[in-house]
């Protein structure tokens, strides 16, 4: 209970406050694109945070690193993530892209140039299999929102036990318009309607957390 109450707090706390390497060429020195792009040279070993084992939780985080002309990191910035909601491996994986040392790109001139490179990095854990969804009702547009001409989206957690079914209540964890609370009814709604299929560790039914965005697009003229 007390890993439960932890994880629910964190991820309430986050959302309010290897090895694929692809050169993204439209921020290079100068806007030159290098005909040779930067590769990893060394790269310390990624850690698995703790409270993402805990509630058996993975990822893919696509970070963007800023690599200067000697080839050492110089900034980070994390471009997007899978499960969009899930914010908790971000130290982790900035920890990382600052460590690594790359080989730097060269221009056709064969010099260095600084150069931003995106790297996917993936936490997987071993034997599991998230849970997933097997069947989502439409969301109820809410009226206020469509007189208001507005649009926007929720994202929810939701924790799934071995059965398939809601462990409690789903959690908003992120929102847009983020003040306002005009969908928090209609996406908790959906939430509540989903069927599940539940985790999987090691071939058994298992607990799992899965994360879900429900989005409110206004109908076209």
């Amino acid at each position: 209970m007390r890993i439960i109450i932890k994880i629910i707090t964190t991820i309430i706390l986050i959302s309010t406050i290897l090895q694929a390497q692809t050169v993204d060429s439209t921020l290079t020195e100068n806007n030159v694109k290098s005909i040779v792009g930067p590769k990893i040279k060394y790269q310390p070993k990624l850690k698995f945070p703790e409270i993402a084992r805990e509630a058996s939780l993975e990822a893919i985080i696509h970070v963007k690193v800023l690599i200067v002309k000697d080839g050492l990191p110089y900034k980070t910035e994390i471009t997007k993530r899978e499960p969009e909601f899930v914010y908790m491996f971000d130290d982790e994986v900035r920890r990382w892209a600052m460590k690594c040392q790359f080989f730097p790109a060269l221009n056709k001139q064969g010099e260095p140039i600084t150069v931003w490179m995106n790297i996917p990095i993936t936490f997987k854990l071993r034997d599991f299999e998230p849970p997933k969804i097997l069947e989502q009702p439409v969301p109820e547009y809410p009226t206020k929102a469509l007189e208001m001409g507005l649009e926007g989206w929720v994202g929810l957690a939701v924790l799934i036990d071995k059965n398939g079914r809601r462990d409690r209540r789903p959690m908003i964890v992120s929102k847009e318009p983020r003040t306002s609370k005009v969908f928090d009814d209609a996406a908790m709604n959906v939430a509540m309607n989903t069927r599940f299929l539940p985790a999987q560790m090691g071939g058994r039914n298992t607990k799992g957390w899965i994360f879900m965005k429900v989005e409110f697009n206004l109908p076209s003229k």
